[in-house]
């Protein structure tokens, strides 16, 4: 559910003769025994058969997609980034697509050129990526840039290709965070830490830290101080329902995690999603002047574990101004505890005991001179 709608793309030629009548069918699988509760669901399916002359160019390729840098919402599991390019080239002429030359620029900087070889026939696709192999392409970037890649010398043919207007594609995107100083990555496991794992790797894909083999229910805090550079912190599920999935909780037992980046004696950087399927990516640079407008944190409280049963981190992160007060209320509105907060201008944190209290929904309301900032607690 909310996934991007799936093309299946089939060549009938072989099957058929100009002036033939087919009929064109499909099954669907049958509702598994075990789940019987998909037997609601349905299909709704559209065809479209597209007849096409022989193509009008010999030689032409053409750019039909920028998977990164790219801002658009269904490329958000690679973005933003400052890692390696990534295109998608297309074979749109008679001859096989053996080889070209892609451009890739930022609005303000140099090229990256890259030579690609392969064997594509009549409209099949290739991911290229493209490697940066000095870091100060990415250097100063800002969001307000743009990616533009372009293909050309194709098939040793050297200059635009016989139709130049599908050679070239731009892009918005938005420029990745920046850390600066040392950092740890807070993870804590949930009850099926073996499905999980976690990486820090370069701008190449070259993996400089990873951690697996993980415990149940265990907190891991790894502390990086990097060189300048770009970087990428990514964290997977096997069974692709992430450290807390309602689903999971409901159908398998399975407690919350969480993930967490916190720079070393300040505030967070970066709250990990619980519920990211497969995998989840955070990209970000150090030591780079990006140009990325300076915003005021708000304030986000942290729970964890949550759902959970005994003792409780509660965290806030953002402008507190130094003193923050916890409150827990039921859902009526009324108050079974309140105290103090240990507090700086940046951050505040409590420790609370939650196996004293029964099985239910909790308000958690941390007042602070800011604002007033609330978030539901499970107690199992």
């Amino acid at each position: 559910p909310g996934d991007m709608v799936k093309e299946f793309e089939f060549e009938l030629t072989p099957y058929v003769s100009p002036g033939d009548t087919v009929s064109l069918d499909y099954a669907i699988n049958a509702v598994p025994t075990s789940d019987p509760g998909q037997a609601g669901g349905n299909y709704i399916a559209a065809y479209d058969l597209i007849s096409y002359s022989a193509p009008n160019f010999q030689n032409d390729a053409a750019i039909v997609d920028v998977l990164n840098p790219n801002n658009y919402e269904y490329y958000s599991k690679w973005n933003p980034t400052c890692q390696n390019p990534r295109i998608v080239i297309q074979n749109t002429g008679a001859q096989a697509l053996t080889s070209c030359r892609i451009f890739c620029w930022l609005d303000y900087g140099s090229n990256l050129v890259f030579d690609w070889t392969g064997n594509l026939g009549f409209l099949e696709k290739a991911v290229v990526e493209i490697p940066v192999t000095d870091m100060n392409w990415w250097y100063e970037q800002d969001s307000s840039y743009t990616f533009t890649a372009w293909v050309a010398d194709v098939n040793g043919i050297i200059g635009p290709d016989q139709y130049n207007q599908n050679s070239l594609k731009t892009v918005k995107y938005d420029a990745p965070e920046r850390i600066d100083g040392p950092f740890f990555v807070w993870l804590t496991t949930n009850n099926k830490a073996v499905e999980n794992s976690y990486q820090l790797l370069d701008h190449a894909g070259t993996v400089l830290f990873e951690r697996n083999n993980l415990q149940n229910t265990t907190q891991y805090r790894d502390t990086f101080d990097l060189a300048p550079g770009c970087y990428s912190i990514v964290i997977e599920d096997t069974d692709q329902d992430g450290l807390a999935f309602w689903y999971s909780a409901q159908v398998e037992g399975e407690t919350s995690g969480q993930m967490r980046l916190r720079k070393v004696g300040g505030s967070y950087i970066e709250f990990f999603p619980g519920d990211f399927g497969r995998y989840h990516r955070y990209d970000f640079t150090v030591g780079f002047t990006l140009a990325v407008p300076e915003i005021t944190q708000a304030p986000q409280i942290a729970i964890y574990p949550n759902p959970g049963a005994g003792l409780t981190t509660i965290e806030l992160s953002g402008q507190i101004i130094g003193a923050a007060s916890l409150h827990i209320l039921d859902l009526t509105g009324r108050q079974l505890y309140q105290e103090d907060m240990k507090a700086t201008t940046a951050f505040a944190e409590s420790f609370i005991d939650m196996s004293k209290y029964p099985s239910g929904t909790y308000l958690i309301e941390i007042q602070t001179p800011s604002g007033t900032y609330a978030q539901k607690f499970i107690r199992q």
